[in-house]
Order: structure tokens, then C-alpha cells, then sequence
């Protein structure tokens, strides 16, 4: 089974037209690339891959793209739900961003995330260079640590922000999602600051050709975990404060999440 499971979360059947009419039941994934069986009915829908993704400008791109904006579908990666983000991530590029999926010593689900380039804007989300983590449904995330990695001579002109929210009772039976934390870098000094370690790898091979290029590690392992709990409704954010375009395009700028999650 694909990664690429389109869910239909509108509250009852929908029949779409870019799928030759293809009829959607309510709340059933269907893989869009691989007959799938429900209850003994046979889907295959059989696209081919480049069809769907935006970054080969699939033909049915933006379709399924457009549906997944309406928050009202979303992408099953054939072991959970992903949110929006994830979902449209998935959808352009063909990978998710979470890295990995493994059971830890404890038995609890471990999960390693990576941001898009934020210094890359073809990599932002219809124009917003936010990257979100959430939390599974009935789950918690702890995130235990992370790694920045910041191409030499990076020259960002905003600020990068980490910031938390969740749902508060603002007023009795009122109930809002605020933002509870927020952490600003103005510069790569200030990323370093706090870390508790920081490497340089060095270019190689040819940087203009297929070699890599030179990249400082900041590797933070965190005292006490981020906790992000679904029944709060909890997220991180992570983005540039005004969404202001880089000075330089062939930059890098990615952050690197460690967690654990465990059933609340």
C-alpha cells in the first residue's frame, strides 16, 4: 500500500470529477495509486505517480490539492492521518516529512521530523514558510531534542520563530488556542546559543556540481521534553516572523525534531 490514501472527512459520500467521477465514501481511505479493498469493494483509481505531485506538475495536483486546503480531506500515509500541512507537504514533493517511525525501548511509537528549506520559498506552503508538528489524535508528543543545520554563510533577513500553542480557557466555557511559548533567533549566533553542540562538515567533492555543501550542526538534547498533547490541541510552529523571502536562494536552513509518542 502507497502513502498517497486520500480521506473523505466531509460527512457523507463525495463524487469528484477530476477522477472520472470517481465516488469517494465518507471517511474510507483510498489509495490513489493501488486497488485497495473495503468491505469487499474494490477501488483502482491506478494514477500514475507524476500525475499527482506537484513538484512534477501532475495533472491532478491541483484537484487534490485544492481539497486538502478545504481541511475537509486530508492524506493517510497507510499508518495514520496526516494534518494539512503534512498532507499538502506529502502531496507536492512525495515524501513526508516525518523521517522515521520506530518503537523505542519503551515500546512507545519514536518519530524524527525535518522541516522544508525555509530558505528555499518554492519548499513554503501556499506562500507561508511555517513548518507544523502536531500530535496524532489520543496521543502525546514528547520532543526530546532537535538539530539545526545552517549552510555557511546563511543570511536569513527575518527572524525565526519557535512557538507553542493550545487550547485555554480564556473565560468561563470559553475555550481559545493561544500561543503559550515563543522563541525568536535573529541570527545563526543566536541558534548556537544554549546548544550543547555545534560541528561544521565540510564541502564535499564540487559544491556547484554534485558534491555537498559546507553545513553547521546545532544540536540541542533538551532537559525537559517539549510536550504536545492532542487533547489540548496542541502544536509547534516553526517559520520566519514576517515571511520575508531570503537575500540568497541557494542557502539552507532546516531544523530536525527527535520525539516520542505515547497514548494519553
Amino acid at each position: 500500500m502507497s502513502i498517497f490514501r486520500l480521506v473523505n472527512q466531509t460527512g457523507s459520500d463525495s463524487q469528484q470529477s477530476w477522477a472520472n467521477d470517481f465516488i469517494f465514501p465518507n471517511n474510507v481511505a483510498i489509495d490513489l495509486l493501488e486497488a485497495s479493498v473495503y468491505n469487499e469493494v474494490d477501488y483502482d483509481l491506478g494514477f500514475d505517480l507524476d500525475s499527482i505531485l506537484g513538484i512534477k506538475n501532475g495533472e491532478f495536483y491541483e484537484d487534490i490539492a485544492a481539497l486538502i486546503r478545504s481541511k475537509q480531506w486530508i492524506i493517510n500515509d497507510g499508518d495514520s492521518n496526516l494534518n494539512h500541512e503534512d498532507s499538502l507537504y506529502l502531496l507536492k514533493y512525495g515524501q513526508s516529512p516525518i523521517l522515521k517511525s520506530k518503537l523505542d525501548f519503551s515500546g512507545n511509537s519514536g518519530k524524527a521530523f525535518e522541516s522544508h528549506n525555509f530558505m528555499d520559498e518554492a519548499e513554503w506552503t501556499e506562500g507561508e514558510s511555517k513548518f507544523v508538528v502536531t500530535p496524532i489524535e489520543g496521543r502525546t508528543l514528547y520532543l526530546k531534542g532537535s538539530k539545526i543545520l545552517v549552510s555557511e554563510g546563511c543570511n536569513a533577513n527575518d527572524d525565526l520563530y519557535f512557538r507553542v500553542f493550545m487550547d485555554v480557557e480564556v473565560a468561563p466555557g470559553v475555550i481559545q488556542n493561544v500561543q503559550v511559548l515563543e522563541n525568536l533567533y535573529t541570527s545563526a549566533e543566536d541558534l548556537m546559543l544554549g546548544a550543547d553542540k555545534v560541528f561544521s562538515s565540510n564541502i564535499i567533492g564540487n559544491q556547484d556540481g554534485r558534491g555537498s555543501r559546507a553545513l553547521n550542526h546545532i544540536i540541542y538534547e533538551y532537559e525537559e521534553p517539549i510536550i504536545l498533547k492532542s487533547a489540548l490541541n496542541m502544536r509547534l510552529e516553526i517559520g520566519f516572523a514576517n515571511n520575508q523571502a531570503p537575500v540568497k536562494k541557494d542557502q539552507v536552513l532546516r531544523v530536525r525534531l527527535n520525539s516520542t509518542s505515547v497514548v494519553e
